[in-house]
């Protein structure tokens, strides 16, 4: 999958900088999603491993991105938030909320199932995310 070279794929990326919404990368399976988070890697964006990790460099300025095989609330409530301007996590593991006001773009990149899977639990990913693509 040569996802790089693809210009609507350039395209899109270019648009999404300007949105303050969060943006949908959508593979179909996980070969995808490797595709897609190492295409990224070469266009600048930075990933991060859990929403807590996201939280952490929400507040410095670039672009961001997080791989979700299953999306949890509080990847959620960051989808919900990031549009805001504001975002609050509360991190059960260090007992603390993170607050971060982002200053950047960010994607999720993620599986045609796993968001059939979170819209039947009743998170609305596609209507809180803004530009969504797939290949």
């Amino acid at each position: 999958m040569k996802i790089a070279k693809n210009t609507a794929f350039k395209n899109f990326l270019q648009t999404i900088s300007a949105d303050r919404e969060v943006s949908l990368l959508i593979a179909s399976d996980a070969k995808g999603l490797k595709a897609y988070e190492k295409s990224l890697a070469k266009e600048g964006f930075t990933g991060a491993a859990s929403a807590a990790a996201l939280m952490q460099t929400l507040n410095n300025s670039g672009k961001h991105y997080l791989v979700v095989r299953q999306f949890t609330k509080e990847i959620y409530d960051i989808i919900v938030q990031f549009p805001t301007g504001q975002v609050e996590l509360f991190d059960s593991s260090v007992m603390r909320s993170f607050i971060a006001t982002p200053k950047n773009t960010l994607v999720i990149i993620t599986t045609h199932s796993a968001l059939n899977e979170a819209e039947q639990n009743g998170f609305n990913i596609r209507e809180r995310t803004g530009m969504a693509y797939q290949a």
